[in-house]
């Protein structure tokens, strides 16, 4: 998140309390107890984690999710909305009387939840009452198009009765309630529960995301819609059913290596005065995990079709520039994409540690500034890394047997918070830590998980990452009897550093022979809690990511010894055992509150969408502008520093899906299919009045063509009619089968005649 909106909210509003640091990934959810009792008959583990057995089976799914043009797109994607700021002060008026007094080490919260729930019911209830249609901005600025569209990846790994879903969607902020429901979409249908959905957001920044319950990401991310909030949970839920049918016999191969090309560690150098001393604090710019970590999955029959390549890499999706105004995949598709287009293998990324690490801004490689920069950025980085994908990728058929009986374990778990702030809390009101469920957060609870797969040991937690808290949990469960390791010492500081730095984080670690070779610590899985910071940077000095720390100076220590314990369990240890507050129950009943509200969208967003107005059927489909040229100078070079060609049209409202634009190339009398949009080289551009602009930039196509070759822009778009029954109807979405079909095709242009 950006440190810069944190500052500018603080200094605007004086509220911070939900910005302040968390979004909670916390499971809090009723079933807890009962999943306790159940885990407690079988105190030596029991069968749920016992090593599955029978052949392999792999599925893998791709959804494309792109929301609407208009709507913003990120933290980064367009600049305020006037009244924001007042709409935050009268909510803010209203929570800090609810909050400010309970004291997280001893709290009496009862009546804090009942009245923080309320508080959020509100909010959420009046904003679903005004959600109009043609409109997908709250406060912000709306978007203006859609570069490449963001998706939802899985990977589904099954072995006899156990089964899991690997996810990766493309979401700015995690939330737990968005895991909850589409736990709930999918459990009847392919089995697989809430603790089986291990659910990682890219926390890309330039994607839309109206759809956090928690009104402390609004401020970065937009209002809450209550038609996104669907559209993404049935997207995703689509998408696991998807993966889950398409399962087949399947081989796993898994590789580490070191990757430092393209990132740097945005935290960087710092000083301080502590004690009276001045002391070097924060960290080199070289200083990140630099692991890349690759499962590959293919058919166990000849001839091994691949079936997907699982990567893990920590990186911030952060190279757009603020008002670039499109929402876009960011690299992680793009590198996929690219990945995909050169090995024939679908690639899904997973987000590694990824708090304290970011496009490189020129530290440690001159030639590579990408941090916030642009599409060209965008587009270099994401090549780069691509490549060097591949090149990993190769070394890994060359070099690794496949497995067709690995490992497969799963455990998933919602732990209580520290001992001392038993309440997520944020400072971001000087002086004050206030708490924040409710705000950032579902509830008190954290939810951690943990697979085995083969040599990997896949971790998931709900909080952004960062490098010195990756590394001690990998030191903890790998298959080494090694060091743990505690955290970075600056070489010029006292020996008392050092000394303060080995008790950053507790000693216990998983016997070696129940380790994996490749740890793996996910960031934004299955909710979202804030940044965790280590004791030592939490107490050197007050900075962003230790004021969003959720659980004190302890709250690093406390999760990785957490997984280590629940580690232990899934692999046949003891039941890892934790001290659930007594007035846990007050808090998960608000949960079980607000998610029934949740459920209830399903219900209310087909009414929202039978209000959308039908278009106009003498002016769907007409041309309004035929292939132009349009300058380098005249396109917003956050977005493009050089010409395109455009072609603008009469379409429908963008209350539904974009348009889907194909750029073909004459080849003798027929026309072939060249490349498709919206996408890396065609933006699509939403100019209101249901009129649609594509914007081919030809310095933006990977594919080679020669600039007399014949192109033409084909659209495929849908627009809603006034009659009933036209079509096969979407239950959410066009619940009376009103939308139909309309295609546009162009004149032919040669990009040299431009």
């Amino acid at each position: 998140m950006s440190t810069r909106i944190f500052s500018f909210l603080l200094v605007s509003f004086g509220l911070l309390i939900f910005v302040s640091g968390c979004d909670d990934d916390v499971d809090a959810e009723p079933d807890t107890s009962i999943e306790i009792d159940d885990v407690e008959e079988t105190p030596d583990a029991g069968p749920r984690y016992d090593i599955a057995t029978g052949p392999l089976e792999v599925g893998y799914s791709r959804v494309e999710i792109p929301w609407r043009a208009g709507a913003k797109p990120g933290q980064v994607g367009t600049d305020g909305a006037d009244g924001m700021e007042t709409d935050f002060l009268n909510t803010i008026a209203t929570l800090l009387p609810i909050v400010q007094d309970v004291d997280p080490a001893e709290p009496e919260p009862e009546e804090m939840f009942d009245e923080a729930t309320e508080w959020a019911m509100d909010l959420l209830e009046e904003g679903t009452e005004e959600t109009e249609p043609g409109v997908y901005n709250n406060w912000f600025e709306p978007g203006d198009g859609v570069e490449q569209p963001p998706d939802v990846k899985v990977t589904v790994i099954q072995r006899g009765e156990l089964k899991v879903a690997v996810v990766r969607a493309d979401i700015y902020v995690m939330h737990d309630y968005i895991q909850k429901r589409v736990a709930e979409l999918v459990e009847e249908t392919t089995g697989i529960g809430r603790d089986d959905i291990f659910l990682a957001g890219t926390h890309n920044h330039s994607v839309a995301q109206p759809s956090s319950p928690a009104p402390g990401i609004w401020s970065l991310a937009d209002g809450f819609d209550p038609r996104h909030f669907v559209y993404l949970t049935h997207g995703i839920a689509e998408a696991i059913e998807e993966a889950y049918d398409d399962r087949r016999e399947a081989r796993l191969r898994t590789m580490r290596t070191s990757y430092d090309a393209v990132q740097f560690n945005i935290i960087g150098p710092a000083s301080t005065e502590y004690d009276g001393e001045e002391l070097d604090v924060g960290y080199p710019y070289d200083h990140f995990d630099d692991d890349l970590d690759l499962l590959y999955f293919d058919e166990a029959d000849e001839p091994h079709e691949p079936i997907a390549l699982v990567f893990s890499l920590g990186m911030h999706p952060e190279t757009l520039p603020s008002g670039h105004g499109l929402i876009s995949a960011e690299f992680p598709a793009h590198a996929e994409k690219h990945f995909r287009d050169s090995t024939g293998v679908p690639a899904m990324w997973l987000p590694g540690a990824l708090g304290d690490i970011e496009p490189d801004r020129g530290r440690n490689n001159p030639d590579h500034d990408f941090w916030r920069d642009s599409f060209d950025a965008l587009h270099q980085l994401s090549t780069i890394l691509a490549a060097d994908l591949e090149e990993a990728f190769d070394e890994l058929l060359e070099d690794v047997e496949p497995e067709t009986e690995p490992k497969l374990r799963n455990i998933s778990r919602d732990i209580p918070g520290t001992e001392d702030y038993r309440i997520p809390t944020s400072a971001y009101l000087e002086g004050m830590r206030l708490v924040t469920p409710r705000v950032l957060h579902a509830s008190s609870l954290v939810r951690l998980q943990a697979i085995r797969m083969g040599d990997v040991l896949l971790m998931g937690l709900p909080a952004e990452i960062t490098t010195d808290l990756s590394w001690n949990i990998k030191s903890r469960v790998n298959d080494e009897d090694g060091e743990v390791y505690q955290g970075y010492v600056w070489p010029d500081n006292p020996e008392w550093v050092a000394d303060r730095v080995e008790d950053n984080f507790s000693t216990n670690q998983v016997d070696p022979d129940d380790g994996a070779p490749i740890p793996i610590v996910t960031s934004m899985v299955n909710g979202y809690i804030g940044y965790v910071v280590t004791r030592w940077e939490y107490e050197n000095r007050e900075h962003y990511r230790q004021e969003m720390t959720p659980h004190g100076p302890d709250s690093a220590d406390h999760l990785a010894s957490a997984l280590v314990q629940l580690v232990e369990e899934m692999m046949g240890g003891p039941r890892a055992e934790f001290d659930y507050p007594e007035w846990l129950d007050d808090d998960l009943e608000g949960v079980e509150e607000l998610m029934e509200f949740f459920r209830g969208l399903d219900e209310v967003v087909p009414e929202i969408e039978r209000q959308i107005p039908a278009g106009d059927e003498d002016v769907v489909g007409e041309i309004v502008d035929e292939p132009f040229y349009i300058a380098a100078d005249d396109i917003d070079d956050r977005v493009a520093t050089d010409s395109a060609v455009g072609f603008t049209w009469h379409g429908a409202t963008n209350d539904l899906p974009p348009p889907q634009v194909t750029l073909e190339r004459r080849d003798g009398d027929d026309w072939q299919e060249f490349t498709t949009g919206p996408g890396r080289s065609i933006h699509l551009l939403h100019d209101g009045d249901d009129q649609w602009t594509a914007r081919f930039h030809p310095a933006y196509e990977p594919r080679s063509f020669d600039e007399d070759d014949e192109l033409r822009f084909r659209v495929e778009g849908l627009w809603r009619t006034d009659e009933e029954g036209i079509s096969e109807p979407d239950p959410l979405f066009d619940p009376d089968g009103q939308n139909d079909s309309y295609e546009v095709v162009g004149e032919a242009f040669t990009v040299g005649e431009f």
